[in-house]
């Protein structure tokens, strides 16, 4: 048989994977004569939450589709039945679209649950804020008890347009409680209000960086210039009660040339305190940050908690991490650097089918084996991703035949490839959803939300199906997956328990053929999920490469450090400005002094002054919550942007006129593509620079692919210039480095894409 081909259909091996079942928990919800009971695993919460006062951080482990969004409803029912007072929750997802779902998803609860009193719609023709009256009815079987409640809650779908109403009308009032009542009123004068947001929003009015990008600069200079927040906070830490109001009143001058008024800093902070504070912040799909994003991703939660020192009850302060696979590592940092416990909850799964919901349909899995180069390896489980759009050809009409169907592959031109494919065979107008725009021959994003649950709807995506409107009654799957964590979460997308049976092929190395058939034949071919899951790690990696190294290594390397250490200087800094209560604030003090000794944040200050502070236009994208080298692009005249390694490895690229243009879809090899060379010396090293600067210093000549040198010379990107003995030929390959070769010398660097 040739290399790079799919095996005959017979030599598919077939799994049934029974139906997957969660507890039912004993608290039940009443109201309007409908009950809503509980799943064991949202009982689990809601306890915690009511009883174990000093445990701060929950780690929340569930499959997608059992319920995890119940998260923001659980302090309120804690408040029933154990006289909790959180005032609220926030809910914080990784993308907008995912922001837009699951505000849909809460509000068809809340719908069920209580009756609109009061709504507010966007510029986008949809809700932003909707106000309910429940008269609500909590009974807890278990403690023998029920409570009843009437009482108002409010549901806030955050964007730019409702920030910029709140700024606008706040504006006009003086004093800071005025300020905190209207902007309740502005938007939900609410018992308990649900916040639905990104995490930029509170990551930036947080950090103080919510402002004009001149003034986030002079911000984040004074920020990054090497110990000097450090050492003002030490100062505080270690001063005598009498010192202290003069170390204050030293930094509020200095302060003063930077920050807008007092007023206006004080109006950015009560914004936040209005939708964000006082209540449980609900991280849902934490898996899905990347490494880069891991390290702000820490430094939000720091700041969640600093922020919680600054209010009387500390304690009222809650974060669940939300997540399909464990989390493990992350919560021993969390609790290393003074965070406390972190408490886990796991939906068990049930094994009687009684008392039980049903969260997974019966499922028919075909592994279907591929010849390749490489037979098995990490790098074979790549190579079979060439293979998917002789998948599709193969099985389209049985595609067809289902209606409702996703398509999974990882890099957007083979997504496209396999899109195109069934076009051509079956003359259905498929879905593409990558992080690029489509082509005009199919549907966008669009087309997902009007056929949510019903209609033809023929997906073909990667990861950014993950984080985007949740669908229903999807009941045919080809599932791609390079490891376990990724082919776990994209099962669980199809077949989710509102379907009788679902199918899914799972393309595998031909090598791993064996392995299966053996795994099978020790325990059958109708197996329980848990059986599947087991069988998975036989065969697949773990983690994906760069994960398992490029987390642990960025978290650990100075633009990792760096990127946790600017917000919260930012914020120690900002609030100085702010302050009065000066004991309460050498508390926080004290706090921020832990934490950057706990996480040795120190290491790095030299090198933040000598080769960061000094170039101010990096210093924005460097304490940008997401590091993803975005630029603009043209696609069917249409203007989007998207990243840079994305961009340049999936696409036949024009540089016209200062603009990148879309001509089709070439998929290339990242390693390759990104790749460039110099025959001269290159002594600038260990140093963050802006790729436009770098290509005006005279002596810098480079050589490679004219469109990845347009972009660097014409687009202010971000790069770490690593010195030449740092290996990071890995992050080459997955689109994170370039990497530089010097013909004079042989030497070899790499400069991180920031």
């Amino acid at each position: 048989m040739k290399q790079g081909t799919l095996m005959e259909s017979n030599d598919s091996v077939k799994v049934v994977v029974k139906e997957v079942y969660l507890e039912k928990g004993n608290i039940t919800l009443i109201a309007g004569g409908r009950s809503l009971r509980l799943r064991k695993f949202q009982e689990d919460l809601v306890r915690v939450l009511g009883r174990e006062n000093n445990i701060r951080c929950i780690g929340l482990e569930a499959p997608t589709g059992s319920g995890k969004t119940f998260a923001l409803l659980a302090p309120l029912i804690s408040n029933i039945l154990f006289d909790t007072d959180f005032q609220g929750a926030v809910g914080l997802y990784p993308t907008k679209p995912l922001v837009n779902d699951q505000f849909i998803s809460i509000r068809n609860t809340l719908d069920w649950l209580g009756r609109r009193v009061y709504e507010l719609k966007g510029e986008d023709g949809y809700e932003v804020a909707v106000k309910y009256h429940m008269d609500l009815k909590v009974i807890d079987e278990e403690a023998k008890k029920s409570r009843s409640i009437s009482i108002k809650v409010g549901l806030v779908r955050l964007t730019k347009e409702v920030l910029n109403k709140l700024e606008e009308k706040m504006k006009e009032v003086k004093s800071r409680i005025t300020l905190l009542d209207l902007l309740r009123n502005t938007l939900l004068d609410a018992d308990y209000l649900i916040t639905i947001a990104v995490p930029e929003y509170p990551y930036l009015m947080l950090s103080s960086l919510y402002r004009s990008v001149p003034d986030a600069q002079k911000l984040l200079t004074l920020a990054a210039e090497g110990d000097f927040v450090y050492k003002f906070a030490r100062k505080i830490t270690n001063a005598s009660d009498n010192e202290i109001n003069s170390i204050m009143r030293r930094m509020k001058r200095v302060l003063n040339d930077l920050l807008s008024s007092k007023r206006q800093e004080r109006m950015r902070l009560n914004i936040y305190s209005a939708l964000f504070s006082d209540g449980v912040f609900f991280l849902d799909e934490f898996h899905t940050w990347t490494i880069y994003e891991r390290p702000t991703v820490l430094a939000l939660i720091l700041l969640f908690y600093l922020e919680s020192l600054r209010s009387p009850r500390p304690e009222r302060y809650k974060l669940i991490l939300s997540s399909a696979t464990p989390q493990r590592e992350f919560y021993e940092l969390l609790t290393k650097i003074g965070l406390g416990e972190v408490k886990i909850i796991e939906a068990r799964l049930a094994s009687k089918k009684v008392d039980v919901d049903r969260v997974k349909s019966r499922t028919i899995v075909y592994f279907i084996p591929t010849s390749t180069k490489f037979r098995v390896g990490s790098i074979s489980w790549f190579m079979i991703e060439e293979e998917l759009p002789y998948l599709v050809k193969e099985y389209a009409s049985r595609m067809l035949s289902y209606e409702r169907i996703i398509v999974f592959g990882r890099r957007s031109a083979t997504v496209e490839r396999c899109a195109e494919v069934f076009q051509s065979l079956t003359n259905e107008k498929p879905a593409v959803i990558t992080g690029v725009k489509p082509s005009a021959n199919f549907h966008g994003r669009e087309i997902l939300e009007e056929r949510r649950e019903y209609g033809k709807l023929f997906v073909f995506g990667n990861y950014s199906v993950e984080l985007g409107v949740d669908l229903r009654k999807i009941s045919f799957g080809i599932v791609y997956g390079v490891y376990l964590g990724e082919i776990i979460q994209r099962m669980g997308r199809i077949g989710r328990g509102d379907v009788e049976k679902a199918e899914v092929l799972i393309p595998i190395p031909s090598g791993y053929l064996s392995s299966v058939n053996n795994f099978i034949y020790k325990v059958g071919r109708e197996i329980d999920y848990r059986t599947f899951i087991d069988l998975l790690r036989e065969i697949i990696p773990e983690k994906l490469s760069i994960e398992t190294y490029g987390t642990s290594f960025i978290m650990n390397h100075k633009i990792g450090k760096i990127r946790i250490y600017l917000p919260l200087a930012t914020y120690i800094i900002t609030l100085a400005m702010l302050w009065e209560y000066t004991m309460e604030y050498r508390k926080l003090c004290q706090k921020f002094v832990s934490i950057v000794d706990r996480l040795e944040l120190k290491e790095m200050f030299n090198w933040m002054r000598d080769k960061v502070s000094k170039a101010p236009r990096v210093l924005v994208p460097l304490a940008s919550f997401r590091l993803a080298t975005s630029i603009p692009y043209v696609r069917d005249g249409i203007e989007d942007r998207a990243s840079l390694s994305t961009l340049i490895g999936n696409y036949e690229l024009a540089y016209r006129n200062g603009k990148l243009e879309i001509k089709g879809i070439s998929k290339k090899s990242l390693g390759k593509v990104l790749t460039l060379n110099s025959q001269y010396q290159f002594n600038i090293e260990d140093i963050v620079i802006s790729s436009k600067f770098l290509f005006s210093i005279e002596n810098v000549i480079l050589k490679g692919d004219n469109i990845l040198l347009n972009i660097l010379k014409n687009y202010d990107i971000p790069l770490y210039i690593a010195p030449p003995d740092q290996d990071y030929k890995l992050f080459n390959v997955f689109g994170y480095a370039i990497r530089i070769e010097l013909t004079a010398g042989g030497r070899v660097f790499y400069m991180l894409l920031l």
